[in-house]
């Protein structure tokens, strides 16, 4: 049914929003479209053999609008190029539950319908400063950043054989991101500070370049990588990169250590 049919405007609206709840981070897409007709849902879940009519019975609206996600599921009575295959919607929810969250439909027949995503604490949202040392790359969550400041050799002193930053008449400790994740490369003559804070001490994060300030996604690390110390998890950019987030609090708590 065309929109001038149900009194709407031709040209439809998606609404996408991301928000806190507490600890969990909630995505909702929703449009103002015809909505989901759950008889047509039980009736192409019947003929596609997903559930018998006995069962279909005795699902609640919700449980049938939740067939949408059902492997191979689709409405449509043939494909084409980009729906009607049954993988997209599977494939949400595979990859909202592989991350420990949850997706949920809300519906209302001519009117709108609406995705909703939980995504556990451990999948944040921050912003972050994005630095390069040497050729890797990696982010630095904003939260501990209090200032950032190009340095050279005349900002240093020397003491007791201990380089430390020498800035507005203050020495500041520093540690060097090259050090302590093993990169081999060329110091160069101006290099950046990331000026970070804890416990009212503030500690300087020697880096070669920002590159840009940018909200990600924290991705938590694999069993394999869970034990690596630094991290708090990594991120994937815009091209495909996997760059990993420095765990600011484990990398001054292990400086001191030494």
């Amino acid at each position: 049914m065309s929109g001038k049919k149900t009194g709407k405007s031709e040209a439809g609206h998606i609404k996408l929003s991301a928000r806190r709840e507490k600890n969990n981070v909630i995505i909702e897409i929703e449009d103002d479209g015809k909505g989901i007709d759950v008889e047509v849902i039980k009736r192409k879940a019947i003929e596609k053999g997903v559930l018998s009519s006995f069962d279909a019975e005795n699902l609640s609206e919700e449980e049938i609008r939740m067939l949408i996600f059902a492997p191979g599921f689709s409405t449509k009575d043939s494909p084409t190029e980009i729906s009607g295959r049954g993988v997209g919607m599977d494939a949400v929810k595979t990859a909202v539950e592989k991350l420990g969250g949850k997706v949920r439909v809300y519906s209302k027949k001519g009117e709108f319908t609406r995705i909703r995503i939980d995504l556990p604490p451990t999948v944040a949202i921050i912003k972050s400063l994005l630095v390069d040392v040497g050729p890797e790359t990696y982010a630095i969550p904003i939260s501990n950043v209090v200032k950032a400041l190009s340095v050279g050799s005349n900002d240093y002193k020397i003491v007791k054989e201990t380089p430390l930053l020498y800035i507005r008449d203050k020495l500041i400790p520093i540690i060097e991101l090259k050090e302590i994740f093993g990169i081999e490369c060329e110091k160069l003559d101006q290099q950046i500070a990331i000026i970070v804070e804890k416990e009212n001490e503030e500690v300087g994060l020697i880096v070669d370049s920002i590159i840009d300030q940018q909200e990600i996604v924290i991705k938590p690390l694999g069993n394999v990588l869970s034990n690596s110390k630094g991290f708090i998890g990594a991120t994937i950019l815009g091209d495909g990169r996997v760059i990993p987030i420095i765990d600011v609090s484990m990398l001054i708590k292990g400086d001191n250590d030494d």
